[in-house]
């Protein structure tokens, strides 16, 4: 059965402060680890009762709480504050003894090199044929003990004679009774530097303090406390009480010990607060004509979003007013009704053409070897030739596929395996999301790998003027971005991660948070290429891609009206199976089916922002009128019909809070 700690003996009154109060530790991170170690090996240990190891859980449940009371928070504040005033002490102690010190290392030396020389003439003068021989291990002050009144006859004059007598001169006659198992101890260490073990026993050993309080390096007496860090007579560092924290804290799983790590910097890594000042002189800049009402009752969504979102601490979507339709808090601001009128979808998701599905149909098969057969076999017919506008979609679908009977009919199992989140995009996404979507007909293409967002750039220098020396901000970086070649504008973006866990990954949960604002400044922008046009405007969807490890799922944002923006992820997730089976076949090529959807999608908007599309090409007298309008920017219009109605105001992105940065620790002082 392990041996815990005393104070782990009784569970009934064991609190977190008393544990501190207890032990006195002085560093937060090994003192937690210590004491959740202890409750998670108190807990996992099938030799323990059972109310125990109950009891024990419930400390553990109870740890992060506790870690966030006042109590606890007083105890380190006072533990920090007594740590400065004592190493203002010690540094002027070391001050005070700096000529003591100086001169004591120079009479050391000194002493320790005429004893060297006369062990080393008389050894001569025995035996003339023996020459001394140096060794690499350095000669141990430490060891030498010296009475100075005693002559140096030959046959007094041993090597572990001279290091006693030299280690003598520097003791008081009361602490020469200790130099005997002193010595011992010392050279049982340096036996055991000869393995890596022994090197760091070695290490902490050297540091320590023994029972009579002396320092292991001049061996001088010293008054010791907890607190104490560095000698005052030498300068070297005291090993701190956590070492002995660390030798009585017991082994426990790595999985433990990385969230006894999250719980320690939770505090260090929470977001940065929000300015509700800015939030709501943002708020005050949104015109009441520019706001949607709602139809069913009259309420206005922007000042209800605002009423939430206004005492917020943290950031949230709110305030960047946009509405996620899985958020139940913003459900519950409305009624059923007005979440129905709110969240109704507009545009919707485009069905898949009956041509793809056909094709896609073709590879579905129910062993690895056909599916081989028909990922090598050509989709031209005989002596046809290739033709990009015709033969694309179904040069992606054999591409995708055969990418995929590569990584199924490969023994090393890549798919099972951990890869990092680039690998996925290299050796699987690149073909089944990029190749697609890169379409010459489209004029688009893929960013990859931290592509800065040039939508989120042009938010953030909105109001940059000229002649202000002022840098220009970089957009927010994402894992991909969807972008129009010949126009500067984003249709899309893509996120990534090496794994998924689930809905309450921190990865998973960061990216779905990060993803909605990323959209609505591409949105932004589209709205603005649009010219304000409140028709085309809410023709316009913006798509987003989330792939962490195998597992998909999309998602699109529009604009319910005003200044709000709709984000919606798709409910059927998609998932790529790690090994070959007909029903992971058929999931893969649903996969297939929901890209091109997509791939939809940025079609339909590149047509209502009028880039490649033949369809709409004017005949010669509308040209003609066109061209002789050129720059008439004041005149009325000419057109027989209504001019389209405009988007007044159309509210940018919330500024993300930034976080502070961390000052660089200070240095330590080097004792010369």
């Amino acid at each position: 059965m392990p041996k815990f700690d005393k104070y782990f003996d009784d569970l009934t009154s064991c609190s977190l402060i008393s544990f501190l109060e207890h032990k006195l530790p002085t560093d937060k991170k090994k003192a937690y680890s210590l004491y959740k170690g202890t409750l998670s090996s108190i807990a996992k240990d099938v030799n323990t009762e059972q109310d125990r190891r109950v009891t024990a859980r419930a400390c553990m449940d109870a740890f992060k709480d506790q870690s966030k009371s006042e109590v606890v928070k007083q105890y380190w504040t006072k533990r920090e504050l007594e740590n400065k005033i004592d190493i203002e002490e010690n540094l002027h102690i070391l001050d005070a003894t700096k000529d003591v010190r100086v001169q004591g290392r120079l009479l050391r030396k000194a002493i320790t090199k005429k004893l060297e020389n006369r062990s080393g003439f008389e050894d001569n003068e025995k035996d003339p044929g023996k020459v001394l021989r140096k060794t690499n291990r350095p000669f141990n002050y430490s060891e030498t003990e010296i009475d100075a009144s005693s002559d140096y006859d030959s046959n007094y004059v041993e090597r572990r004679d001279l290091s006693d007598e030299v280690d003598s001169f520097f003791k008081s006659p009361a602490k020469k009774k200790s130099s005997n198992l002193l010595l011992k101890k010392l050279q049982k260490l340096k036996d055991e530097t000869d393995n890596e073990e022994g090197e760091i026993n070695h290490r902490a050993e050297k540091h320590k303090l023994d029972k009579s309080s002396r320092c292991s390096d001049c061996d001088m007496e010293i008054n010791i406390y907890e607190l104490m860090r560095y000698c005052p007579y030498c300068g070297s560092k005291i090993m701190p009480f956590e070492v002995e924290s660390d030798l009585e804290a017991l082994d426990y799983d790595e999985t433990d010990e990385e969230n006894v790590a999250d719980d320690i910097n939770e505090d260090n890594d929470t977001p940065p607060e929000v300015d509700k000042v800015a939030f709501r002189m943002a708020y005050d800049a949104i015109p009441d004509s520019s706001k949607l009402r709602l139809s069913s009752t009259g309420r206005i969504v922007e000042d209800i979003l605002f009423e939430f979102a206004k005492d917020m601490q943290y950031e949230h979507h709110a305030h960047s007013f946009i509405v996620d339709f899985d958020d139940k808090d913003i459900e519950a601001l409305f009624d059923k009704e007005e979440w129905k009128e709110l969240t109704k979808d507009p545009i919707g998701v485009p069905p898949v053409p009956r041509d793809i599905a056909k094709e896609l149909t073709k590879y579905g098969k129910k062993t690895l070897k056909e599916l081989r057969a028909i990922a090598m076999a050509s989709y031209l017919k005989e002596e046809e030739e290739y033709d990009v506008n015709k033969h694309y979609e179904q040069e992606w679908i054999q591409m995708a596929t055969r990418t995929l009977c590569n990584l199924y009919e490969n023994v090393d199992a890549p798919l099972i395996r951990s890869q990092y989140e680039d690998w996925f995009t290299v050796s699987l996404f690149g073909t089944c999301i990029d190749f697609c979507i890169r379409d010459i007909q489209l004029g688009t293409d893929i960013n990859r790998t931290d592509a800065p967002s040039l939508s989120s750039a042009n938010r953030k220098n909105r109001g940059r003027k000229a002649n202000t020396h002022t840098r220009k901000l970089i957009g927010r970086k994402i894992d991909g971005i969807i972008y129009a070649v010949d126009k500067l504008l984003e249709v899309g973006a893509i996120e990534g991660a090496r794994s998924y866990s689930g809905a309450s990954d921190q990865k998973y949960l960061h990216e779905t948070f990060k993803m909605p604002k990323t959209l609505r400044d591409m949105y932004a922008d589209l709205m603005r290429a649009v010219d304000y046009d409140d028709q085309k405007a809410n023709k316009i969807q913006v798509i987003g891609i989330l792939h962490l490890g195998l597992w998909i799922q999309f998602a699109r944002l529009w604009r319910a009206g005003g200044t709000i923006c709709i984000f919606r992820k798709d409910p059927l997730s998609h998932n790529v199976d790690s090994k070959f089976s007909e029903v992971g076949l058929r999931s893969f090529l649903k996969l297939l089916a929901s890209i091109y959807q997509y791939k939809i999608i940025i079609k339909n908007n590149l047509q209502v922002l009028n880039i490649r599309n033949n369809a709409n090409i004017k005949s010669g007298d509308d040209l003609l009128n066109e061209l002789m309008e050129v720059g008439q920017f004041s005149s009325p219009s000419r057109s027989v019909s209504s001019p389209p109605h405009s988007v007044k105001f159309f509210f940018d992105c919330f500024k993300t809070p930034r976080k502070s940065r961390k000052k660089n620790p200070v240095k330590k002082r080097k004792f010369k």
